[in-house]
């Protein structure tokens, strides 16, 4: 699943059908799709291939840490500490 969400997106953001606006947003929306599978694959115990998918995201889209840096200690410090808790069952 962690692969093909993004592919799925990707797939989608291919057609030539698309109206503008909503391809306008393909950068954004390929950033939330990869942290969306970074989370699924914190949780199934593969922080290596979580930063690689949001190493993707930022690349997709760097305004995207934009919201990161919204975010009050208590968030931020919960999202860094679930790469170092053990997976949930």
């Amino acid at each position: 699943m962690i692969r093909e969400i993004p592919a799925l997106y990707s797939e989608v953001f291919r057609r030539p059908d698309l109206p503008p606006e909503i391809a306008a947003l393909r950068r954004e929306t390929m950033s939330a799709a990869y942290i969306f599978c970074a989370r699924i694959a914190r949780r199934h115990g593969e922080p290596l291939v979580a930063l690689g998918l949001i190493a993707k995201a930022i690349a997709a889209y760097p305004r995207g840490v934009a919201k990161l840096s919204k975010w009050g200690p208590r968030q931020l410090l919960s999202e860094a500490g679930a790469f170092f808790r053990s997976p949930r069952e």
